[in-house]
């Protein structure tokens, strides 16, 4: 997947957002080696835990992979912003 254009229909758009984002992460090598880590460490943690604690741990991956993904949204749009009043696209004065 190839990320879109960064537009203000684009920002606007939180679908078209999160697919952007995402395009961008799948092709980074370096987040391909943390969730390579990551999985190893789930795995093991996995065979060490009773079902309740399992449970417990995917739902707090779960809450943690929502905050990291809203944030990335948010700063991902707030840098748009910025990069438009810089280039003074957006700028109202």
């Amino acid at each position: 997947m190839t990320a879109a254009r960064l537009t203000p229909s684009v920002v606007t758009n939180d679908a078209q957002l999160a697919r952007a984002i995402d395009a961008v992460i799948e092709a980074d090598d370096e987040d391909r080696a943390h969730r390579r880590t990551l999985t190893t460490l789930q795995s093991e943690l996995r065979g060490r835990v009773d079902d309740q604690t399992w449970q417990l741990c995917l739902r707090l991956d779960a809450a943690t992979n929502a905050r990291i993904a809203d944030l990335a949204g948010t700063l991902t749009t707030w840098a748009f912003v910025q990069g438009q009043l810089d280039s003074g696209k957006g700028d109202e004065r």
